[in-house]
């Protein structure tokens, strides 16, 4: 349930949204987003917000890995992305 409603959530903004059925999700800032994948989880770590930074991973360039959290964890997640996103 958490992970659809987040899925949702990441597909609502600038974000290019792998679908997944496991415990985590995959996603990356669009060409349209003056940000890198790097910049974006600086800018979530700056928020209190922990997410994978992926790119150093074969073909994951700029891509990040979220859990999927309690309720709570998964609105602090998507409230920051929104703030930092636009």
């Amino acid at each position: 349930m958490q992970r659809e409603k987040v899925s949702k959530e990441l597909k609502s903004l600038p974000l290019q949204v792998w679908r997944s059925a496991a415990n985590f999700i995959l996603f990356k800032p669009l060409e349209t987003v003056d940000m890198s994948g790097n910049d974006l989880w600086k800018a979530l770590f700056n928020d209190s917000v922990l997410v994978r930074d992926c790119s150093n991973w074969p073909n994951l360039t700029d891509c990040l890995r979220a859990t999927i959290g309690t309720e709570q964890e998964n609105n602090s997640f998507i409230d920051s992305l929104k703030a930092i996103l636009g």
